[in-house]
């Protein structure tokens, strides 16, 4: 069996925004606490642009401190076996 790891981390946003106003005025109302603006895709950005974009940097970014997952089965305690009465 070979071993499997990550080895890099990627992520890509549209760069473009759209601000809370501006959809409240185009929806008639835009209630969202917190919420100042939200990402919009441009014309050339769809998911499979964005996911080969968070490929690309995930490749050139490589994880310097990966740390096991807690449910990983090498940090998993053994199974016990049923006590005997």
């Amino acid at each position: 069996m070979t071993d499997r790891a990550i080895t890099g981390i990627g992520v890509a946003v549209p760069r473009g925004r759209i601000d809370a106003d501006t959809i409240g005025n185009a929806w008639g109302r835009f209630e969202a606490t917190g919420i100042d603006a939200t990402a919009v895709p441009a014309g050339d950005e769809d998911a499979l642009t964005l996911g080969v974009e968070a490929g690309e940097r995930a490749s050139r970014r490589p994880v310097s401190t990966a740390k096991p997952s807690p449910h990983s089965r090498s940090r998993r305690r053994p199974r016990r076996s049923p006590r005997k009465t």
